[in-house]
């Protein structure tokens, strides 16, 4: 099943979409701070599946992992983020998520945080997640929710899409996982004024944004987090702008 597209991206070949995401990314890592796992309110969702020496694999870490970064492997486009991560010691591939250089059923925990939606065809990668971990094995994802909740902020960071919590569960399905709990993520702006300001300053003038946000804002966002609050299931709320789920791939 086909999630709700957004124009904007449909008219753009892969390959662009591409180049727009590490137009974005590469500048915004190549000053920022590596944040370890356990710095994040996911850490406390996914450290039991850390703990007894897991295999475990992330997309797209970035410099934000969700995993730890030691015994962890990561995929990931940036040639900036590669080699911030291999400077501390992390195994690394520069790989996009749709082709991952790990062997059938390898791994025990796969996390993919604020990935899927950057990428064209996202059918693909859950099979391709599918393919590399056990039978059994978790998968954690995060995505933004509702088409009609589409912004400008969207398109500047390279999203393909935003979900439908039914669509979403079923594609999962499809792959070959259930969905077992999720929890309401990340930052929803009250101040539309505050949005608006904020991607003003982003076209006007990227580089300072990206130190401010790096410096400043992420820190902050981080010191703020407050506990995930998980429910059973997939939960389909529109007030709701982006969830992390928790998946099991079903046994053979």
């Amino acid at each position: 099943m086909e999630p709700t597209r957004c124009p904007a991206t449909d008219e753009l070949p892969p390959d662009s979409i591409e180049l727009e995401n590490r137009r974005f990314y590469d500048p915004l890592w190549r000053h920022a701070r590596l944040y370890d796992g356990d710095r994040f309110n996911t850490w406390a969702l996914i450290r039991p599946h850390v703990e007894g020496g897991s295999r475990r694999l992330e997309i797209g870490p970035g410099l934000r992992p969700r995993l730890p970064v030691s015994g962890t492997t990561f995929v990931d486009l940036s040639p900036v983020a590669v080699e911030r991560l291999r400077k501390e010691g992390a195994t690394v591939h520069e790989s996009g998520a749709d082709s991952i250089p790990i062997k059938d059923g390898s791994m025990d925990l796969v996390g993919a945080f604020d990935v899927i939606e950057h990428v064209t065809d996202d059918q693909a990668v859950f099979d391709e997640i599918s393919r590399v971990l056990r039978p059994g094995g978790s998968f954690f994802l995060s995505v933004p929710l509702h088409a009609d909740a589409w912004s400008d902020f969207d398109r500047i960071v390279g999203h393909c899409r935003r979900y439908d919590p039914v669509q979403l569960e079923q594609q999962l399905c499809d792959s070959g996982f259930e969905v077992l709990r999720s929890a309401p993520y990340g930052l929803r702006h009250e101040s539309n004024r505050f949005a608006c300001f904020g991607l003003w300053f982003l076209r006007k003038f990227p580089a300072f944004s990206m130190w401010c946000y790096n410096n400043f804002y992420f820190p902050i966002v981080v010191r703020k987090q407050e506990p995930l609050q998980v429910h059973d299931g997939m939960i389909n709320d529109p007030s709701i702008d982006e969830l992390v789920i928790e998946c099991r791939k079903r046994d053979e």
